[in-house]
C-alpha cells in the first residue's frame, strides 16, 4: 500500500506580494527649513544654467558579449566632458566648498530621498548666509546641460547671474529667525568661568561631528551647574547641587523627539530587469 500524502496548507500571502509592515521612527521635533522653488522660479534658474551648457559627446556602450572580447587597454572609453568654472557637483564636494567659505549659492534637488542627507548642508548655509534653493528636476537639468546628474550644485563667484537670481528668490523664502550657533557658543564661553581650556570659535566644527584639536583639550565640556556628591554607600548617585526651582525651566530648553509610525506600500510594483 502506498502512504497517503498530507495536504499542504496554502500560504496566506501569495507569492511575490509584499507584506505590510509598520515601523516606529524617531523624528526631529522642530520644523526643517526647506526652501522649495515653484515652477516659474525653477524655470528661471534652469534657463540660466542652460546658458552655460557644454557640448556632451555621444557615447554608446557596447554590450558585454562584445566588450569582453576586447582587451581592457583597447576598450572604448567615454570622452571627457568640458567642466564649467564656477560649478561644483556632489554633496561632499559642496560641503567642502562651504567649509572653505568659497560657495556663493547652492542648488539642491527637491526630490532627494531621504532629505536628511542634505539638511545639514542647508542648515550650514543658513548660518553663513548663503542663498540655497530646492529645485524640482535639478538632476535632469544638470545631466542635459553638463552631463553630470547631481543632487547638490554649488555656484561660485564667476557665475554672478545665477548667484544674484538665487539670492533674490531665497530672500522671499528665508526664515524669520536663523539660529546663530557661533553666537550661542560665544555667550556660553563668556558665562563659563572654568579653569578648563576652551576651544576657540574658529576651531569649532560647523557640522554634526566634533573633533579634538589636541590631546590636552576637550571638545565636549559638560556644564558645571550639577556636581556629583561623594558616594557614601547608598545604592544610587546623589547630586548635591540640585535646584528644584529651575528643574522645570531647564526641561523647557530642549524639545522632545517625536515618534512616528511609518508603513510601507504593499502594492508597490517591482521593476522588471528583463
Amino acid at each position: 500500500m502506498e502512504a497517503q500524502k498530507l495536504k499542504q496548507k496554502k500560504p496566506s500571502i501569495s507569492k511575490g506580494k509584499i507584506k505590510k509592515t509598520i515601523k516606529n521612527v524617531i523624528c526631529r521635533p522642530d520644523p526643517v527649513f526647506w526652501p522649495l522653488a515653484d515652477e516659474e522660479e525653477t524655470t528661471q534658474i534652469t534657463s540660466l544654467l542652460k546658458k552655460h551648457s557644454v557640448h556632451i559627446p555621444e557615447f554608446k556602450k557596447l554590450p558585454w558579449k562584445e566588450l569582453k572580447l576586447i582587451p581592457k587597454d583597447k576598450r572604448p572609453k567615454q570622452p571627457p566632458i568640458e567642466r564649467v568654472s564656477g560649478l561644483t557637483f556632489g554633496i561632499s564636494e559642496c560641503r567642502q566648498l562651504i567649509e572653505k567659505k568659497e560657495c556663493s549659492a547652492l542648488l539642491i534637488e527637491a526630490s532627494v530621498n531621504p532629505r536628511t542627507i542634505v539638511q545639514p548642508v542647508i542648515s550650514h548655509c543658513l548660518q553663513l548666509n548663503i542663498p540655497v534653493l530646492c529645485l524640482q528636476g535639478l538632476r535632469t537639468a544638470c545631466a542635459q546641460n553638463f552631463g553630470i546628474p547631481t543632487t547638490c550644485l554649488g555656484v561660485q563667484t564667476p557665475l554672478d547671474e545665477i548667484i544674484n537670481k538665487t539670492m533674490e528668490l531665497f530672500s522671499k523664502k528665508q526664515p524669520k529667525s536663523v539660529p546663530d550657533v557661533k553666537k550661542e557658543i560665544k555667550e556660553e564661553k563668556e558665562n563659563n568661568n572654568d579653569e578648563m581650556e576652551v576651544e576657540t570659535l574658529e576651531t569649532v566644527p560647523t557640522f554634526s561631528y566634533l573633533y579634538r584639536t589636541s590631546k590636552k583639550s576637550r571638545m565636549f565640556i559638560p556644564s558645571n551647574k550639577v556636581s556629583v556628591a561623594e558616594f557614601a554607600g547608598q545604592q544610587y548617585i546623589q547630586f548635591s547641587n540640585k535646584d528644584d526651582g529651575n528643574e522645570k525651566l531647564d526641561r523647557k530648553k530642549y524639545m522632545g523627539m517625536l515618534l512616528k509610525r511609518i508603513s510601507n506600500n504593499p502594492n508597490k510594483r517591482k521593476l522588471n530587469n528583463d
